[in-house]
């Protein structure tokens, strides 16, 4: 194709990039796909670019996505589902590779794209990756990359497993079908002519390129001597990267060659073969090199096989090497030299298939079938300073003749020419109504179903795959997990904030729509039947559900999700099961976004102040949603800084960070769906309080809260003499057994002792208004709500000094430090003595966010 420059018109090209996301991810043909795909999509600011994403290939999703976020939306990135025709590393069911390819194509035409770039076409035999040209029609412009045709020239070699060469073959009479071809070489042009009598003017030349990473080292002697040491590496280097082993990397010809090489050369040098090594039973990489080492007559010192590579590391053997040899009999395009080359490494080749057109320097090239020829040319480059001089010069000059820009801005005006001209085929696709491809789709899609004589479970599976595809215009929806509180609300604490924040969801204008779900042990419910008495019912003391039994006989719908969908973990769900988990991580890989917030990580950071085995299940949670989320939110900056030493201290293997933010939390408790009532005693409470000095704690009876000391501090204070009362509002926790039996049994228990258990919010409210100040003793907290409530009610505020507490309440508050009662005591004391003369800190213009206010906070983040 001759690449001329057209006028250049808004174009919608949508690139399959699957070829990062499978196997390949870890191989040429996955850099090549990653860097050229960045590159087009920086340099076509006239055009949209799309991305396909593939579902079924999860690993390399988020990575792939950050990569192009600088210049493809969010929304530009599409996600297609389709049945896994993998098990067990090889393709099980052809109907499954083939429904695949159907509902693959649909998508892609749904998307009304001009053209089509297919990455990779011929992966997917030991991954999920699915890619076909035009099984579906009408189908748009496509174009395809060509790295090779190896395993079609040596059928030998690559066709001898018979479902393979079928799925090969199957693909290479796709291959035909494409409407342009980008060769990453003129060799592989050449071959796609004369050996599948390919138009030659269909085929544009788009050469790889290497990435900024490889360039000359400016290692320390240090770094070097660590290098080397690292992989046994002790003399001068000749380097090999073959990327494989098979049989046309013609590694054992390289090491006879290294072996002719003259006593005082081969003395003073290692050939270093740097490539991941296979150890499956059935191709132990090692154990072949070194037969082949043997064969060769190379002694163990002189032969050095790294395996794995760091980039890194690969670089600095690249730039530290005094030679690197390409031997290879074949190739598509031969980027292990062209990485060398850049690093400013001398570098010899094969004058055959594509090498010397990486290489471009006729003296450095051999005769890759002779021996002695690839030994005298080593001999040369090693022997004669002129020479290796000028392989190094020309290294960098040929190096920087390919970029990724380049290459982008070929591929580009050959997909510009080829929609140019094709407008009437353009057109027709963009006038297309959906529901036609759809409707070619299910028709070939139930004549497979009759073919094949497909079960209801695969049948189900194909329609929530179209489903999928076919997501509703604009009603992407927020999926706000409540199980908690759809089995039971305990009024309290978490209970509390997820009530407020649901009920301000549901009743904010959000372009999402808010649906509560839960659950059930198996599936993810929408949280209906609960919803509907969310919304009727005023007072919900009673627990709604009591058991996963009693929800299902509601017939709750399980949840049908789409790409942009967001799914918000409100409440807490430290006992997250694997199923729930596995379904997270299922729609994260459909495009939906996953958030979790983080209340606090106190049962970790002390085991001691909880149940037997608490500080597991958390560490245990934290491990799942780290590893799923999208974003962790926590109720307070202190939290963000406790999950983050976290992290820390448990690194994943997440290749983009995780989001960390943090909202404030509400308090007003009108907005809350408050409950109501007042006990028959609340009166006698009430005088008691009025005729003395109240103080008032508020929160769960467990050991965190600091009781115990604030019980003893009374004590103190009673002994003394002072008339002060104090009112602690909680239910009974855990650990508490010893602190409840001494306040029941304490002489002043209902005197000036007073604790309310599993109070109403109107006599909460009630009790805020009556005390004189709240104590916040606990010693530990996400956040510390009554702190926000009794500001809410002007009552003062004396709290331990605690970073969470400093942060919500600022100078605001009077703080105590120390865990003996008579640090507490004295404390009070003094706030007693500041309050009399009108000292004490008064929380009265202390700053706090409503239950909206919090709610926007959070939707903000999400």
């Amino acid at each position: 194709m001759s690449l001329v420059q057209v006028k250049r018109f808004p174009m919608k090209l949508v690139i399959d990039i699957q070829g990062a996301l499978g196997d390949s991810k870890h191989r040429g043909i996955g850099r090549h796909s990653l860097s050229l795909s960045l590159a087009i999509a920086q340099l076509a600011k006239h055009h949209e670019v799309w991305l396909l994403l593939n579902s079924l290939l999860p690993e390399s999703l988020d990575e792939v996505k950050n990569a192009f976020s600088a210049w493809v939306s969010p929304a530009r990135m599409r996600h297609f589902v389709s049945p896994n025709p993998m098990a067990n590393g090889s393709i099980k069911d052809t109907w499954k590779m083939q429904a695949a390819e159907l509902l693959r194509e649909q998508f892609l035409l749904s998307l009304q794209p001009d053209v089509v770039l297919v990455t990779s076409l011929f992966d997917g035999f030991g991954d999920a990756s699915v890619a076909s040209v035009k099984r579906l029609e009408p189908s748009p412009l496509v174009a395809v990359i060509l790295y090779d045709l190896i395993p079609f020239v040596y059928q030998d070699d690559y066709l001898q497993n018979q479902r393979y060469k079928r799925f090969y073959l199957h693909k290479l009479e796709q291959l035909k079908k494409a409407d342009l071809l980008l060769s990453i070489s003129e060799y592989s042009k050449k071959e796609a002519v004369e050996l599948l009598a390919y138009p030659a003017d269909q085929v544009a030349i788009v050469p790889c390129a290497v990435d900024d990473c490889f360039q000359p080292q400016n290692l320390t002697a240090q770094q070097h001597s660590q290098l080397l040491y690292r992989y046994g590496i002790t003399r001068k280097m000749v380097m090999c990267a073959p990327g494989g082993f098979d049989s046309r990397k013609n590694l054992l010809r390289l090491m006879q060659a290294f072996a002719l090489l003259p006593s005082a050369i081969r003395s003073q040098h290692q050939l270093v073969i740097a490539s991941r090594l296979s150890r499956v039973a059935t191709d132990d990489s090692r154990q072949q090199l070194h037969r082949w080492r043997k064969e060769a007559g190379l002694a163990l010192d002189e032969l050095v096989l790294t395996d794995y590579l760091p980039q890194n590391d690969l670089v600095a053997l690249y730039a530290c090497s005094q030679l690197f040899v390409c031997p290879s009999l074949h190739e598509g395009f031969g980027l292990p030299p062209l990485e060398a080359m850049a690093c400013g490494t001398a570098a010899i080749g094969s004058g055959v298939s594509s090498i010397p057109e990486v290489v471009a320097f006729d003296r450095a090239l051999f005769d890759p079938y002779s021996v002695p020829d690839m030994s005298q040319k080593m001999a040369d480059a090693l022997s004669d300073t002129v020479f290796l001089k000028q392989l190094q010069a020309h290294a960098l000059t040929q190096a920087a003749s390919f970029s990724w820009h380049s290459s982008a801005q070929k591929a580009l005006i050959a997909l510009e020419q080829l929609v140019a001209s094709q407008t009437s085929r353009v057109q027709t696709i963009q006038n297309l109504s959906p529901d036609l491809g759809l409707q070619n789709c299910l028709q070939q899609l139930a004549l497979l179903a009759q073919q094949n004589n497909l079960k209801e479970a695969d049948l189900l599976g194909l329609a929530q795959n179209l489903a999928f595809h076919q997501k509703p215009i604009n009603q992407e929806q927020l999926l706000v997990d409540v199980t908690q509180l759809v089995v039971v609300d305990a009024k309290t604490g978490i209970q509390r904030v997820v009530r407020s924040i649901l009920l301000q969801l549901l009743e904010s204008p959000l372009q999402q729509k808010v649906r509560p779900v839960y659950f059930d042990g198996r599936q993810m419910r929408y949280a209906d039947a609960f919803l509907k008495r969310f919304k009727s019912e005023q007072d919900t003391n009673n627990a709604i559900f009591k058991t996963n039994y009693e929800l299902e006989q509601f017939n709750d719908e399980v949840v049908q999700v789409y790409q942009d969908d967001a799914y918000l973990a409100l409440d807490l769900t430290p006992d997250l099961s694997t199923a729930q988990f596995q379904i997270l991580s299922n729609w994260k890989s459909l495009g939906v976004k996953i958030h979790f917030v983080v209340y606090d990580l106190l049962a970790i950071a002390h085991p001691s102040w909880w149940n037997v085995g608490t500080d597991q299940m958390f560490h245990q949670w934290m491990t799942k949603i780290t590893a799923i989320s999208d974003q962790l939110i926590g109720i307070s900056q202190a939290v963000v800084s406790d999950v983050e030493q976290w992290l820390k201290a448990h690194p994943n293997k997440r290749r983009i960070p995780i989001k960390l933010s943090y909202f404030h939390l509400g308090a007003d408790l009108a907005a809350s769906r408050p409950s109501t009532g007042l006990p028959s005693h609340a009166s006698e409470v009430f005088q008691q309080m009025k005729q003395s000095k109240s103080f008032l704690s508020v929160g769960t009876l467990e050991p965190r809260k600091g009781y115990w000391q604030t019980l003893k501090a009374f004590d103190l204070l009673w002994a003394q003499g002072l008339d002060v009362n104090w009112i602690l509002v909680g239910k009974f926790g855990w650990k508490a057994s010893e602190l409840t039996q001494a306040i029941q049994k304490h002489p002043l228990f209902n005197q000036k002792l007073f604790w309310e258990s599993g109070v109403s919010d109107e006599y909460l409210e009630s009790l805020y208004q009556q005390a004189d100040c709240l104590i916040a003793a606990s010693e530990g907290e996400g956040f510390g709500l009554p702190l926000i409530e009794a500001a809410q009610k002007q009552l003062p505020i004396l709290a331990r000094n605690l970073t969470v507490f400093k942060e919500v309440a600022g100078d605001f508050a009077f703080y105590f430090d120390g865990l003996e009662p008579q640090d507490l005591a004295n404390a009070m004391k003094s706030w007693l003595a500041l309050n009399e003369q009108q000292l004490a800190p008064q929380s009265s213009d202390m700053p706090y966010l409503s239950w909206q206010q919090s709610a926007a906070q959070l939707i903000s983040l999400i």
